[in-house]
């Protein structure tokens, strides 16, 4: 039993660890749209944009795609959404 609760409170400690860094992620991903959104809109609009801390990663119209230019360029994590000013949704892509 005790083995159990450990393992639960585990899993409850990585689930809070991972909404704090999603949070961070997408807050910094903002950052960087906000600072580039300019030429993004104009140049890409609708389309998927990959940022990471260091700046734009990649571009494209299908997430692999953009995921694949994008670990081309940079190491990552990527925060993901579509250009414009509705993004629609934020994509959190987590790969190992």
């Amino acid at each position: 039993m005790v083995n159990l609760l450990l393992r639960r409170e585990n899993l409850l400690v990585g689930r809070v660890r991972f909404m704090e860094e999603s949070k961070s992620l997408a807050k910094m991903g903002e950052s960087v749209y906000r600072s580039n959104r300019e030429w993004l809109e104009r140049e890409h609009m609708g389309r998927i944009v990959a940022l990471s801390k260091e700046g734009v990663a990649g571009v494209g119209d299908e997430i692999l795609e953009v995921y694949e230019r994008a670990k081309e360029k940079f190491k990552g994590p990527f925060y993901f959404r579509r250009v414009g000013p509705n993004p629609s949704v934020g994509f959190l892509l987590v790969l190992f």
